[in-house]
């Protein structure tokens, strides 16, 4: 979660999220062009508008109770010593939460643009 926690979000987007059997898979742009895979294990997810728009800031502290019903249940999954994160992706101009996901931990892939010939 540390590297997470210094990557620069700033005027990238989530250009798409994919919810597979096992992890939360976010495909996010940089403004750079840079395109990374965010592979969230062991979460939980509430979407809202959130693909392609702009993202600000990104807030991560860890998961407590009283947040939300949804997320107070899936708090009770997870063992005392395991206490996940919250990530709290927040729109640019807005500053509105466009999503949000609960996770123990997240690999961060870069994924390698394709040059044509």
């Amino acid at each position: 979660m540390d590297d997470f926690k210094k990557f620069t979000f700033a005027d990238g987007h989530i250009e798409s999220i994919s919810i597979e059997k096992d992890n939360v898979k976010v495909s996010f742009r940089r403004w750079d062009e840079k395109q990374f895979n965010f592979v969230f294990t062991e979460s939980c997810y509430q979407l809202s508008n959130c693909s392609y728009q702009e993202i600000g800031s990104v807030v991560i502290e860890p998961l407590k109770k009283g947040i939300s019903k949804e997320l107070d249940y899936a708090l009770m999954a997870y063992k005392e010593h395991e206490i996940p994160s919250i990530i709290r992706f927040f729109e640019a101009w807005e500053d509105e939460c466009v999503f949000t996901i609960v996770a123990r931990a997240v690999d961060i892939i870069e994924v390698m643009s394709q040059n044509c010939c």
